[in-house]
């Protein structure tokens, strides 16, 4: 069947996906890093915590729900891409 990867490829995809996780987990770290950085700057006053926390990012933002339907067509261009 051309629904089957080989092992090669399901490990590419795997790290591929690794990444992406190591990539979004970065990135919510720096934006922790920043929210306590701004918090601790403004005194954490209400209208200075308010306005901060409202511009803050949201987790699905930063790191997507991962869609396991574009694997398929990310595996067809690099097979096609290999030759």
């Amino acid at each position: 069947m051309a629904d089957k990867m080989t092992k090669g490829e399901r490990e590419d995809l795997q790290r591929e996906i690794a990444a992406l996780e190591q990539k979004a987990f970065t990135e919510i770290e720096r934006a922790s890093v920043e929210a306590q950085t701004q918090s601790a700057v403004a005194g954490l006053t209400s209208e200075a915590a308010l306005a901060f926390f409202v511009s803050l990012p949201t987790i699905e933002g930063l790191m997507p729900e991962l869609s396991y339907q574009g694997l398929p067509a990310m595996q067809s261009r690099r097979s096609s891409s290999r030759f």
